[in-house]
């Protein structure tokens, strides 16, 4: 790969720029002439949580759980987060509740006046194709049953309290006949029941 001609030579500023811009072009079009790749520039979003309770006399605070950060299935790349409370008199114990989020849970040492939690975190705002999945054969046509060792672990998702007109027009539209292509023809009314 050869510099742009001239790229050695001593310019003003405004040269100076311009030469090594035009240095950047070539890297940029010789990696995506050999090797089909471009390093795209992500958006980082920096996002802050206040939350505070002041109070008019001293008190114990009891135990407390605070859930402000993300998950560590999240898509969203998060490379950088901070926690500060307040009073600094404090324990701070990072658990995952039964679904994998973290919980923080703080314990208090004295009594205090105000009680404080600011988070601090930086987001990645990459694109993410939210239909970047497969559908198992046994799943495409509707309704379908669950594996049995996948079932069990969603009871608590799967069951339900009673069965209205919406969810019942739901499992109509899962038997309509289907289209060319596999997909079935529905419309939704007013009240969000789908018809086939």
């Amino acid at each position: 790969m050869k510099p742009p001609h001239g790229a050695g030579v001593a310019l003003d500023d405004g040269k100076i720029a311009l030469r090594l811009l035009a240095f950047v072009d070539v890297i940029k079009s010789e990696l995506v002439e050999n090797c089909g790749v471009l390093h795209s520039m992500t958006i980082r979003v920096a996002l802050r949580h206040v939350t505070e309770y002041r109070y008019d006399k001293l008190i114990n605070l009891g135990p407390q759980e605070v859930r402000l950060r993300p998950a560590p299935h999240c898509r969203t790349p998060v490379p950088s987060y901070s926690l500060r409370i307040e009073p600094p008199e404090h324990y701070l114990n990072w658990q995952q509740d039964p679904h994998g989020n973290f919980v923080a849970r703080l314990t208090f040492l004295k009594p205090t006046r105000k009680f404080r939690v600011a988070v601090d975190l930086i987001a990645e705002m990459t694109v993410i194709n939210p239909f970047d999945f497969f559908i198992e054969p046994a799943a495409e046509q509707f309704p379908f049953e669950y594996a049995p060792e996948l079932a069990k672990d969603l009871i608590p998702f799967l069951s339900l309290a009673e069965e209205g007109e919406a969810f019942a027009s739901l499992n109509r539209v899962g038997n309509a006949p289907r289209a060319a292509g596999g997909q079935t023809q529905t419309s939704l009314d007013a009240r969000g029941v789908a018809h086939a």
